[in-house]
């Protein structure tokens, strides 16, 4: 399977920013698992942004 442009994984330094600074930029981005069949790859279309036990969503 040729990978596309769109599964590039996003570099670490993505995420070393605040979570509400993250969080905004990941809909629409895919997250892969391998499993041993297939991997199965969903489009995400929305994302949470908790930041630890002190946020009221957590």
């Amino acid at each position: 399977m040729t990978e596309s442009p769109d599964r590039t994984p996003l570099p670490r330094s993505f995420f070393d920013r605040p979570v509400p600074g993250a969080a905004p930029r990941l809909p629409g981005c895919t997250r892969v698992r391998r499993t041993e069949d297939r991997p199965i790859a969903p489009r995400r279309t929305e994302a949470g942004a908790y930041a630890g036990e002190a946020a009221s969503g957590a």
